[in-house]
């Protein structure tokens, strides 16, 4: 099976892990907001990047 047709656990429970790895490895600006911090960086980015760790840390199910 190809990872392209195959089936990955469909779960929010590791976005922050994902959030955590893409500002290790890739650019992203940060401002103090209050008691936080706000995370500037391109959409599109992000988006290739949580794709690509998706595919290499999720479990696929049958």
């Amino acid at each position: 099976m190809r990872k392209t047709d195959a089936n990955f656990i469909l779960d929010g429970e590791d976005f922050e892990q994902i959030g955590e790895a893409f500002e290790l490895q890739r650019k992203s600006f940060t401002v103090p907001l209050g008691n936080s911090k706000i995370c500037f960086m391109r959409q599109r980015d992000v988006v290739d990047f949580a794709v690509k760790w998706i595919e290499d840390n999720r479990k696929i199910t049958n």
